[in-house]
């Protein structure tokens, strides 16, 4: 598995060599911190995304909720469903089963979506 700080690194050579990015280098990227377990990561490049005038996809959005869930934050996974839904992104069967394996896996079955 490679590191999400590499496909930082090349995100940022094309962003100098003014290559244009689509939603698959932010997408990538952002997969790359939610495997790692680091949610604050997934966050801010979501929300680069965002700022780059781009919808994240349900997949951007699921990598976030996985990232939380992976860390037992079902508070903070909870928060950015509603988000999501609150940005016109309709979530999917991975997006609820995310919250409720997190909730589970935190012993916190009544935190379930």
């Amino acid at each position: 598995a490679g590191r999400p700080e590499d496909a930082v690194s090349w995100f940022t050579r094309m962003e100098h060599a003014r290559q244009p990015l689509g939603d698959l280098a932010y997408s990538s990227i952002i997969h790359g911190y939610a495997v790692a377990g680091e949610p604050e990561k997934t966050v801010e490049w979501l929300l680069k995304m965002e700022a780059a005038a781009m919808q994240p996809s349900v997949i951007c959005h699921n990598a976030v909720l996985d990232a939380f869930g992976k860390r037992g934050r079902v508070d903070s996974a909870g928060e950015w469903l509603q988000r999501m839904v609150a940005s016109a992104v309709q979530p999917n069967e991975s997006s609820f089963t995310t919250v409720v394996n997190a909730s589970a896996k935190a012993e916190q079955p009544e935190r379930a979506v």
